[in-house]
């Protein structure tokens, strides 16, 4: 009967989690602040422009390989996008500065839209968006770019120092939300190489793409596995453990496929150690969010 009794209660508990996670999210929506909202409506806007774009691929038959493929404009709207809600979230959890934040927030709204634009006008001009300087309009498009993804850094390093030294969230959120911003600005550092090169290739084969994307997307990953350990019943030392284990798990995936990319070497091409270090992260950071899962399932 215990045991019965045992079993329905954690069923009952899983059926309600899904609303009480869809609550905490609505929460968020209800008590953001403007400059907040600004970053959400950015942000879904973009994803909206991925959408859109992922629906022009499919119907025009388009290719995913190419300078001018739609491809480019989906994962440009969908990586800006969520990078700019992951920011709104963030600033949920730092000092309420109204006139700051929404000074930089405005920028990066501002700089965000007007990268992912440009991106999407050269692709339907079928002129490459990146490394073109065929046409003086071309060139100036690109200079225009290194602005606006530079415009980009005010409001990632403002939520930087908020997270760090002034953050209202838990230990492990925290965590999770420091390291990915570190990561964002890594990938930002790899855009600028990119840019400096000329080219996404370093070397020989060195794809530079590849840490680039890792990094820009630890702002999702990390904090997603922070904010899921929230509602299962681990204490809260166990959740840091489970984030640090996560942090160094995905950094190690970036910092192995940067080495790779920085030797001009292609992923094709990793070293048995290399290798092995790459698969044993990939599956330990799995095995994480496995981990978290299971504590949902058992909360």
């Amino acid at each position: 009967m215990s045991r019965s009794l045992t079993k329905n209660g954690v069923d009952s508990a899983n059926q309600r989690l899904p609303r009480i996670m869809g609550t905490q999210i609505t929460k968020y929506w209800h008590e953001a602040l403007g400059y907040q909202k600004l970053l959400y409506f950015t942000g879904f806007l973009l994803l909206a422009s991925a959408v859109f774009h992922t629906v022009v691929l499919i119907v025009s038959g388009g290719t995913l390989h190419g300078d001018v493929s739609f491809r480019k404009a989906i994962s440009f709207g969908e990586a800006f996008g969520l990078t700019a809600i992951s920011l709104a979230w963030f600033l949920t959890f730092v000092p309420k500065k109204r006139v700051v934040w929404l000074v930089l927030s405005s920028i990066y709204a501002v700089a965000t839209f007007v990268e992912v634009f440009l991106v999407i006008m050269q692709i339907w001009r079928r002129v490459p968006s990146h490394f073109n300087s065929g046409t003086p309009f071309d060139a100036a498009v690109f200079a225009l770019m290194g602005v606006s993804i530079s415009l980009h850094a005010p409001l990632i390093l403002g939520v930087l120092v908020g997270s760090a030294f002034f953050s209202k969230a838990p230990t492990s959120l925290k965590w999770a939300v420091t390291s990915g911003i570190l990561l964002l600005l890594a990938s930002l550092a790899f855009g600028f190489v990119m840019i400096a090169n000329s080219s996404h290739t370093i070397g020989l084969a060195g794809q530079m793409k590849v840490p680039h994307a890792l990094a820009l997307h630890a702002v999702q990953v990390l904090p997603l596995l922070a904010w899921l350990l929230s509602f299962t019943g681990f204490r809260e030392n166990k959740r840091n453990r489970i984030v640090i284990a996560g942090i160094a798990s995905y950094a190690a995936l970036v910092g192995i496929t940067s080495l790779q990319a920085f030797n001009g070497l292609a992923m094709a091409d990793l070293s048995l150690l290399m290798s092995f270090m790459l698969f044993s992260s990939a599956m330990i950071l799995g095995s994480i969010f496995l981990w978290a899962l299971n504590g949902l399932r058992q909360r």
